[in-house]
Parts: C-alpha cells; structure tokens; sequence
C-alpha cells in the first residue's frame, strides 16, 4: 500500500508539474514538449499541422480596472472556451499571461482560420465575470511556409501580433506579406523617434542619385533584404535593423569616383581609393547605425568561399545580415538596374539561375534558399519580367 501511494503521489506531482495550476491546461514547458513531439510526428507522415496562439485583448485593464482576482476568474473562462472548442484529438495550452495556445494535428491554415473564427465567437458570446463581454485575436500558421519546423510557433506569434496591431478581435495567418508589414510598421515607428534613422533615407537618395538606373536601388534592396529574413524567419526587431543597415549597404560610395566598379578593384591604386572609401563608408554608416549593423554593411561585398572584399571572410564568418544584403542587392542588379542602365534585364527565372549558380561561392547556401522560396511564393512577382538571357556571373553592385 505504502509503495502504491508513492506512486500516486509521484504521479500526482508530474501532473501538476504539467499543468497551469489556475486553468488546469498545460503550462507553457508541456505545451512545446507536445508541440516538439508533433512536429517530430509530422515530419515522418508530412501531415498538415497548424497552430493558433490566442490573445484577450485587453486583459491589462482587466487587472488594472478590477484587480488580479477578476483577472484570474477570466483566464478560467478563456481556458474553459478553449478546451471545450477544440478537438479531442489537439493539444491546447496556456504559454504566457492570457496568451493561449491551441495546436491542431491534420489541419492547414485554412482549417485553422475556421476554429479560430469558432473560438472567437465563443468568446464574444462568453459572460466573463464582472467584465462581460471580451475579444479575443488570434495568429494562425502552418508548416507550408515554414523554412524549419521550430519556426511554426514563430510564425503564428508573428501573425498575431499583426493581428493585435491591426484592430484586434481578429484572425490572421501568417504570410510573408504580414512579417513584411510589420517589420515595416516597426521601422517607421523607429524611424520617427529618431532624427539619426530619417537620415538614411536621405544618405540612400544620395547614394542612388551616382549612376544609371540606380534610383530606388537602396529601398528596393532593403525590400528584399527584409522579404528574405522572413523567409528565414529573422526575429521583428533583427529584420528592422537589417532594413535600416540595407537603405544605406552602399555607404561606402560616399568616398569613391562613380567611374571606379564598387567592389571589383583591377590595380593596387583602385584598391587604397576602394580602402579608404569604405573606411569612410564605415564611418558614415556608424553615425546612423549600431556596431552590428555596420559589420553588415561593411561586409556585404564579401563572397562565401572567401574570395570576396573587404577582409576575405568566409562561410559562417560573414555576419549573417551582410550574406541576405548581398543576395538582395545582387538580385537588384540583375533585374532592375542594369536594365534600367541599359543592359539586358533578366526575368526572375533566369536571375534566379545565376544567383543559384554561385551558391556556396558568392553566395551563402541558406540565404539563395529563402530567395527560391521567395520566388515560389509569388513574393518577388513585382519584379521586372523580360525573355531570360544566357546564365553570368552577378556583378558586384
């Protein structure tokens, strides 16, 4: 008998080591232990698997208006909501404060979006003590656009962020075209508390304004510079910093004839002008920007199997927001500016033959993965289109 009560007693403390002592879901390690076993799962059976995070909107008030235990007998209902709409076969969870998890195996995002609409009536239509009526957001995602399976929950938290920030009482799934919102939304934010940031706008219309078919080179690679960090699911705030670091990749032309082709020095006196420009590019950019964000800029030009300028880095070596710059800005160059320069345009199949031409030696492997999967998506669409010319090298731009 004393040996059975252990056991149970073992077993009862495992349980409540699981589960959120006030909703009685399980807690937020339980959840992304369920959440690494499915993702395992569907991985074997390539399965659909999505996943909705949910938000009550204004909880904050809640506490603040009527105190932590009104709040507390909310969260029960929300919980109470959520276990009773979702399937037998789903694993919810609470992962945060009022932030609620719910992951649905065999489902895609569109499945998804239907629950979340079920669960956001169910809420609407739930009587919360003392309160009454609350909203609920949601971000909805699935493993069709995820470059690893870890970032299935990255993506459904970025959706509802979005979510959040446009209106709340909302569903959305995550897209490309969300991150890219939002990461655009941050950087505007950021740019209006910051008389240093406006600053690169204007350093990148000078910068563009030096040679043919250059202007909006500077935005439109920073565009791209951040599509690509979506497609590698780059956190919001590194994405933001990448695209103020790419309005400004060229900083170091600010010292350099526009005569002199940027990056590809032919004799020893071209290589000291080439030096010392971008030892004043590098200062230039380190008035606008932190130390990280230079090394991007500083090191855009470098080339994955070590052959690149300014120092010769290699591989992983590379700071990873200078090895999306380069892919940005090579995929400009070939699409965009030299049409507009008066070469032959190329039409995103044959840009994207010579970009993958170079993987692994100008180019990092992973960086010319998430501009394939671009281009798969329709991201890049709204580039320019011509009949494709024969496959060459990518200049440096």
């Amino acid at each position: 008998e004393m040996a059975l009560a252990n056991a149970e007693a073992r077993r009862n403390l495992e349980i409540r080591a699981e589960r959120d002592p006030l909703t009685g879901l399980p807690n937020h390690r339980r959840f992304h232990e369920r959440l690494s076993e499915e993702l395992a799962r569907t991985s074997r059976s390539g399965e659909p698997l999505a996943l909705i995070l949910m938000d009550l909107d204004h909880f904050k008030s809640v506490n603040d208006n009527h105190g932590h235990q009104v709040g507390d007998d909310v969260l029960k209902v929300a919980a109470a909501s959520l276990a009773e709409t979702a399937r037998p076969s789903d694993v919810v969870g609470r992962v945060g404060g009022e932030e609620f998890a719910w992951l649905l195996p065999g489902a895609d995002a569109d499945d998804a979006i239907l629950a979340a609409e079920r669960l956001r009536d169910v809420i609407l239509a739930a009587d919360f003590p003392v309160v009454g009526a609350l909203t609920a957001s949601f971000g909805i995602a699935d493993l069709s656009e995820a470059n690893e399976p870890d970032d299935l929950y990255k993506h459904a938290d970025i959706a509802l962020y979005y979510a959040k920030e446009s209106g709340r009482d909302r569903a959305e799934r995550y897209s490309f075209d969300v991150a890219e919102g939002l990461i655009a939304s941050k950087a505007e934010a950021r740019g209006a508390a910051s008389s240093k940031l406006s600053a690169l706008r204007v350093l990148a219309w000078h910068l563009d304004a030096r040679g043919p078919g250059l202007e909006g080179h500077s935005e439109r690679v920073a565009d791209l510079a951040v599509q690509l960090s979506t497609a590698l699911s780059w956190p919001l705030d590194r994405a933001v910093l990448l695209r103020e670091a790419a309005q400004v990749h060229d900083a170091g032309k600010v010292g350099v004839d526009a005569a002199v082709e940027w990056g590809q020095p032919t004799d020893d006196h071209e290589r000291d002008r080439l030096s010392e420009a971008r030892e004043l590019g590098d200062k230039t950019a380190g008035e606008l920007l932190d130390d990280e964000q230079v090394s991007w800029v500083r090191h855009h030009l470098e080339h994955f199997d070590g052959s690149g300028h300014p120092d010769g880095l290699a591989g992983e070596s590379i700071p990873d927001g200078a090895r999306l710059i380069a892919v940005a800005e090579a995929w400009d160059m070939l699409t965009v500016v030299e049409a507009d320069g008066g070469g032959e345009p190329h039409a995103a199949a044959a840009a994207l033959a010579i970009v993958g031409m170079q993987r692994g030696t100008r180019f990092c492997p992973k960086v010319v993965d998430g501009l394939e999967r671009l281009c798969a998506a329709g991201a890049l669409s709204g580039q320019l289109g011509a009949t494709p010319s024969a496959p060459t090298r990518a200049r440096a731009g």
